[in-house]
């Protein structure tokens, strides 16, 4: 049960952020009807779409308000250290998962209702897209801890280059390679695998962020 005083906290943030969605979602979509057109483009597009806004909102949301010293102004209220980190994290993962869903609900819808595309794209697709959430929640736990530029502009150079060395190694995946180009969804133990440490990778990276992060702001 999220408290009122986290609930105010996050409502303050959306309320400054959530202006960019929109545009966010008509990016998206142009870039994936240009699929039609150019299918690397389209990728290009889309792909840079999504990390650039989960930049946007780590470095506005978090490292900007922090460089301006607006969280201690924040903590100088009724509100402890866990508060708000936890507002923090929420209401960043609220923003990126908004469009993220919209992009996601889209794409799988696109490929089962259009005949031209083959229905075994979807595992490929479906772990692509939670690797942007995991790529996302990874960049927000180090903006969460550091307040480093040198570390923060490493994090999205690997982050980044990450995006790249994952499709390639997922395209080379017997499991999903196999069946890209079928109508044949499979979810092989390999490909469930792969699911599971993504997942671990959105919860874990956050929930040691948040706890240094709370230790740190405590001695304010």
């Amino acid at each position: 049960m999220i408290s009122p005083v986290i609930a105010q906290l996050i409502k303050k943030d959306l309320s400054l952020h959530l202006r960019f969605v929109p545009v966010v979602v008509v990016a998206g979509m142009i870039s994936l009807a240009a699929a039609a057109i150019d299918g690397i483009i389209s990728s290009v597009m889309y792909i840079t779409t999504l990390v650039a806004f989960g930049l946007l909102i780590g470095m506005y949301n978090v490292a900007q308000e922090r460089d301006k010293q607006i969280h201690l102004f924040v903590l100088s209220l009724p509100v402890t250290a866990r508060q708000y980190t936890l507002s923090k994290t929420i209401s960043s993962l609220l923003c990126f998962l908004l469009p993220w869903t919209i992009l996601t609900a889209t794409t799988v819808a696109a490929i089962v209702a259009i005949e031209a595309v083959p229905d075994g794209l979807l595992p490929f697709v479906l772990l692509m897209q939670i690797y942007f959430v995991a790529n996302f929640c990874v960049f927000l736990a180090v903006v969460l801890t550091t307040s480093s530029e040198k570390i923060v502009v490493t994090t999205i150079i690997i982050t980044n280059m990450s995006i790249t060395l994952v499709i390639n190694l997922l395209t080379r995946l017997p499991a999903i390679a196999q069946t890209m180009e079928t109508d044949v969804i499979l979810w092989p133990p390999a490909v469930v695998m792969i699911l599971l440490a993504e997942l671990a990778l959105c919860v874990v990276p956050l929930l040691l962020a948040i706890t240094l992060q709370n230790k740190k702001l405590d001695v304010y």
